[in-house]
């Protein structure tokens, strides 16, 4: 896998992608695909790492697996959503698991192991795009409390 300065990883030019994955058969792939394709590629163990390396490398693109140790893709979207720094980065979830169930719908999703032409489509629609403005509000996954039930008087 490619280890990236952070003059490396920043310069411009290249995209710059993020994998966040335990699986290390998953990120050596992408990593190799990806490379071979002229994109740069790091790659974080788990969500807390990937939101670290996000905040340092500022990558065009995250692809995010959902079931990780230390903190799983949930967790990870809810902090990138609150984060002001890199809220506006896009995301892919690649997942072998069934529980996408609290995914927003925004938010594009593939297999895994992925179609790679399923993949490199959604890659390209999403790494050319500009990030959005500061002024646009994060929103975060976690749903919020139930509503008390009324009490009659």
């Amino acid at each position: 896998m490619q280890t990236l300065s952070l003059m490396t990883a920043s310069s411009p030019g290249t995209k710059l992608i993020l994998v966040v994955d335990d699986d290390p058969d998953i990120c050596s792939s992408l990593d190799a695909i990806f490379t071979a394709d002229g994109f740069r590629v790091i790659v974080a163990k788990n969500g807390q790492e990937g939101l670290d390396m996000a905040r340092v490398y500022q990558p065009n693109l995250i692809l995010l697996d959902i079931m990780m140790p230390v903190l799983d893709g949930y967790g990870f979207l809810d902090a990138q959503r609150a984060d002001p720094a890199i809220y506006d980065i896009p995301v892919i979830v690649l997942s072998a698991g069934m529980m996408l169930d609290r995914l927003p719908k925004e938010i594009p999703r593939l297999p895994k192991p992925p179609e790679l032409s399923a993949l490199f489509a959604l890659v390209e629609s999403r790494i050319y795009r500009p990030r959005a403005s500061a002024a646009v509000a994060p929103t975060t996954l976690t749903p919020p409390p139930p509503e008390p039930a009324a009490h009659p008087n």
